[in-house]
């Protein structure tokens, strides 16, 4: 049986949500110590700047309800990630989602299909997903039954996308951040701008700003010619001089995945001429949340980036969606009992 445990931005607010950021050289530990907590057989950790699921294999033949697992479930779960996280005193936080079976593969099917992302029918959740399976079977975590709920769920994504239209152009949290940008500064064309980090969002986001025509530089820590990737159009600098070329910036976008500070706010008050705008796009948070206060700053987070919900969509292209998520569930119901019938026949067999 599938169980689901955790939190997304529906669920909890950004302060909540990073005490679940835990850094990705913990997540494996994770997932082997909820497995033994919990007596499951597979566990897949999905961790993204909005989210924070584990999605469970758990042994059909358990002697307890579903409700004592799922109390037991998320328990396990905030208690392991708040410690992996570094929390010695156990903040209140509230109870974490948990769903068992159909309704377990139902949201992760729904999650990338980009229904339950904050930018409706984001580009990039089809490939976080694919990336936590993979982490997980590298890390000797999964199980053939949530590698095969999880290749579906990409599957059904691909599907949607490619039949359902949710907007004319991809869409993702780094358009919708440099959207909300134009607008705050009344265009980007000409203007100065500093990306720091140079991951999937940064280049991203860099990649846009220099479409939009403005100025724009990115932040790296190392290059490695023919490895680094670099946006076109992009001026590069290192990491450490990113608040001296700050001076003068309009707009500072931050999208790293350290678990510090990039811009605190004592630096931004030093600088002689700030930046109108800060859009961080990190999970945990990259910019001081202080620095908001700063005269003459403006400054967005993650749950600032919503630019819609599934209600949005017309009642054909949600009927669309959720049609073929129910067909992919099928799917996995029809492999899964044939599994259940194969193994069967391999016991009585050996018997």
């Amino acid at each position: 049986m599938v169980v689901a445990v955790g939190i997304d931005w529906e669920s909890a607010s950004m302060e909540v949500r990073e005490l679940f950021a835990i850094p990705k050289s913990a997540e494996t530990s994770f997932m082997e110590a909820a497995i033994a907590r919990l007596g499951a057989r597979g566990c897949v950790l999905l961790k993204t700047c909005n989210r924070f699921e584990a999605y469970f294999d758990m042994p059909a033949d358990q002697d307890y309800t579903d409700k004592v697992l799922l109390v037991r479930a998320t328990s396990a779960v905030r208690d392991l990630a708040l410690s992996l996280h570094g929390e010695t005193q156990r903040p209140m936080v509230p109870i974490l989602f948990a769903l068992a079976g159909a309704e377990a593969c139902r949201r992760l099917m729904t999650i990338a299909c980009g229904l339950r992302s904050q930018v409706l029918g984001e580009d990039q959740i089809i490939s976080q997903v694919r990336r936590a399976q993979t982490a997980a079977r590298e890390a000797g975590c999964i199980t053939p039954e949530l590698e095969t709920l999880f290749r579906l769920a990409v599957t059904c994504g691909k599907a949607v996308r490619t039949r359902v239209q949710f907007h004319q152009e991809g869409t993702s949290c780094a358009r919708t951040a440099i959207d909300l940008a134009e607008r705050e500064l009344e265009g980007l064309r000409g203007l100065r701008a500093l990306v720091i980090g140079n991951g999937e969002m940064g280049r991203l986001a860099a990649e846009l700003l220099v479409a939009r025509g403005a100025d724009t530089a990115i932040t790296l820590r190392t290059y490695r010619h023919g490895i680094t990737l670099v946006p076109r159009g992009c001026k590069t600098i290192s990491y450490d001089d990113r608040m001296s070329f700050m001076e003068g910036c309009d707009l500072v976008v931050s999208a790293t995945r350290s678990q510090h500070i990039t811009v605190s706010r004592a630096a931004l008050e030093a600088l002689a001429t700030r930046p109108r705008a800060l859009v961080d796009l990190a999970m945990p948070r990259d910019i001081e949340l202080a620095c908001g206060e700063v005269e003459g700053v403006r400054l967005f987070d993650l749950d600032d980036m919503r630019d819609g919900s599934e209600a949005d969509l017309n009642a054909s292209a949600r009927k669309a969606a959720h049609d073929l998520i129910e067909e992919h569930l099928t799917d996995f119901e029809i492999w899964c009992s044939e599994r259940a019938r194969r193994l069967g026949q391999a016991q009585a067999i050996s018997a």
